[in-house]
């Protein structure tokens, strides 16, 4: 590889601008390219990894292609390659809490192995590891002893680690809060105490309605969730920002959703209610509500999440401070119904919340287009095209948790057949959209080709329905 190809790809590796520094890379240069084995890990393309390096000679190196094969099928292979490199010393402490960290969501306890006895181990990281393996009450004392020695500088996370290790509900909601005050965020409560805080459960304590604004649209696709659909867009309703229209795509139901949806409509006229005949899938509703949005913003919102009351306000106030800002995006926390919180990959629980990007609706509509239409995981690509296309300067990720998600059986995220589960390898379906999807990305800039992506939803009789974007 040419010497300014390779000083290049160093550069944006080490800006960790994976995506661009594979695609400054022929494609019959990418396995002499150093370190491109990390560059497709990291893009979570696993399979190429794998195909690429099958000889690790770093701790780097071994935690990618450890994880590759574990996110594979490949669990026992991956977890050996991990302990390997362990017992040679390749793992230095920042890294052995990294590749805990990574292999956790497959191998729980591969990840505890490694970090179990060890004196740079990651306190919250360790607790969620102990909690995950049942062993309570050595995980109570690893949080004592965390809150004792740094209160004034620990991971938020520890509160919501705390609140899992208790069943007072009260208590719970309180250890919530210190985890929200800790962003700076207003407290919340709960609408019955004696039921556990729940993305269905949870409820503002600030005053909705007082900051004015340019219209954000809030899009919602819908489909059969009559038990959260109200919770969800009344936290909408709730927020300080006031000028929103919450635009829900009812997705072919056929229980009470569209009926609770009418209701709120009556209630307040911010929300607006598009049917679909026919279940398309989230993306094909999405990509209805972005072309009938009529905001200057838009951002979506999941029919069973819980927005907290200041959601809007932050992620939109970047932008208005900042013309040259294109999106935002936040992050959230998962929570099941009984009130533990959860994240599949074990740890951190504050994760990127991947329905969070808000928008400027024309910019990104004109030079990104639309949300690739299949039925999961398109989320990603849209996020990951729209920093592509916009570049560093023209996104900011904020640091709060600015939504509560719905962990729950048969969602997208936990359905055996389009989500993946603790323990278990990556959904195949998912997998093989990732890599096709990324690979699309980086041949496009290798090829200095567009990555707009045209609107796919409509069939002519919806498209004559539907009411008009700029209305």
């Amino acid at each position: 590889m040419h010497i300014g190809k390779r000083v290049r790809f160093a550069y944006l590796l080490s800006s960790k601008r994976f995506a661009e520094a594979l695609a400054t890379v022929g494609e019959k240069d990418l396995s002499t390219a150093r370190n491109a084995v990390w560059a497709l890990f990291k893009l979570g393309c696993y399979r190429s990894a794998i195909a690429l390096n099958r000889n690790p000679r770093t701790g780097r190196e071994a935690l990618a292609l450890g994880t590759s094969l574990a996110a594979c099928g490949d669990i026992l292979g991956g977890c050996q390659v991990i302990r390997d490199a362990y017992s040679e010393g390749l793992l230095n402490s920042k890294l052995l809490n990294e590749t805990a960290c990574a292999i956790a969501q497959y191998s729980p306890t591969a990840a505890l192995g490694l970090i179990e006895r060890s004196p740079s181990a990651k306190p919250e990281l360790l607790t969620a590891l102990l909690v995950a393996h049942d062993r309570i009450d050595e995980a109570i004392v690893v949080v004592k002893k965390t809150l004792a020695e740094n209160h004034g500088a620990v991971d938020p996370d520890i509160f919501l680690l705390k609140a899992n290790l208790t069943a007072d509900y009260a208590l719970s909601l309180e250890l919530m809060n210190e985890y929200l005050a800790a962003y700076g965020l207003s407290p919340v409560g709960t609408k019955d105490d004696l039921e556990a805080p729940s993305a269905a459960n949870l409820t503002s304590t600030i005053k909705a309605g007082s900051i004015r604004g340019p219209l954000v649209t809030v899009t919602m696709p819908a489909y059969n969730t009559a038990k959260r659909i109200g919770a969800s867009i009344e936290s909408l309703l709730a927020q300080s920002y006031r000028d929103i229209e919450v635009l829900v795509v009812d997705d072919g139901s056929t229980d009470e959703t569209v009926g609770i949806i009418r209701a709120l409509a009556v209630r307040d006229s911010r929300v607006r209610l598009i049917e679909r005949s026919e279940n398309g899938g989230p993306y094909a509703a999405r990509n209805m509500a972005l072309a009938n949005a009529r905001g200057d913003f838009v951002t979506c919102h999941d029919s069973d999440d819980w927005a907290h009351p200041e959601k809007i306000h932050k992620q939109t106030a970047p932008l208005l401070r900042d013309p040259s800002l294109i999106f935002t995006l936040s992050n959230w926390a998962r929570i099941q119904d009984d009130g533990l919180f959860y994240a599949r990959q074990v740890y951190p629980l504050t994760r990127l919340n991947p329905a969070s990007p808000l928008f400027r609706r024309t910019e990104v509509i004109d030079r990104a287009g639309f949300y690739d239409n299949v039925r999961t995981g398109a989320d990603s690509e849209y996020i990951a095209r729209l920093k592509l296309i916009f570049g560093r300067r023209g996104w900011r990720k904020l640091s709060e948790p600015l939504a509560f998600g719905a962990h729950r059986p048969n969602s997208l995220m936990t359905d055996s057949a389009t989500g993946s589960a603790r323990g278990k390898a990556m959904n195949v379906q998912r997998l093989e959209y990732w890599e096709t999807w990324m690979n699309r990305h980086v041949n496009a800039l290798r090829n200095r080709q567009s990555l707009y992506r045209p609107f796919e939803t409509f069939n002519e009789d919806e498209r004559l329905r539907a009411p008009s974007a700029r209305e």
